[in-house]
């Protein structure tokens, strides 16, 4: 005890008893662990990534897709990282045009979109151990920029 005062948990998260997490037995978390393998939060059966570019009259033109098939979370009642997210996929797109100007030189201009079709998914869930919080990917973003090197 620290000054008369003692420690407690008012409110415990969900699974957790006196900030120790269980299993789906009940057991400590940490003796689950011993006993049962875990994969990792971050895994995925598959990630695959994709792109491509064309010049045309100076201009170029690119598009690239991601795609996974869903990283590792923790179902209702099931064992930890035992389930995983859906699968994804993104498509990114972008232009770009270098153009010399008078008295400044090369002047770079570029436009991208990220994720064209606005998909919205989940990268990781709050419910596989190492995770706090969830994490979305990125919505539908535009992105334009201009470069001048020196």
């Amino acid at each position: 005890m620290l000054g008369g005062a003692r420690p407690a948990i008012t409110a415990p998260p969900t699974g957790m008893i006196e900030g120790v997490a269980k299993d789906t037995q009940g057991q400590p978390l940490p003796a689950y662990i011993d006993t049962h393998g875990i994969q990792t939060d971050h895994s995925q059966l598959m990630t695959a990534s994709s792109g491509m570019s064309y010049v045309w009259e100076g201009t170029r033109f690119s598009v690239d897709l991601l795609a996974g098939t869903g990283t590792r979370t923790t179902r209702p009642g099931g064992p930890p990282n035992g389930g995983t997210l859906p699968s994804y996929s993104q498509t990114n797109l972008g232009v770009s045009h270098t153009f010399e100007l008078p008295h400044v030189g090369a002047i770079k201009v570029r436009f991208d979109v990220i994720n064209l079709f606005d998909e919205i998914y989940l990268l990781r869930s709050s419910t596989s151990i190492g995770a706090f919080s969830p994490a979305f990917a990125p919505r539908r973003t535009f992105y334009a920029g201009i470069t001048k090197q020196f």
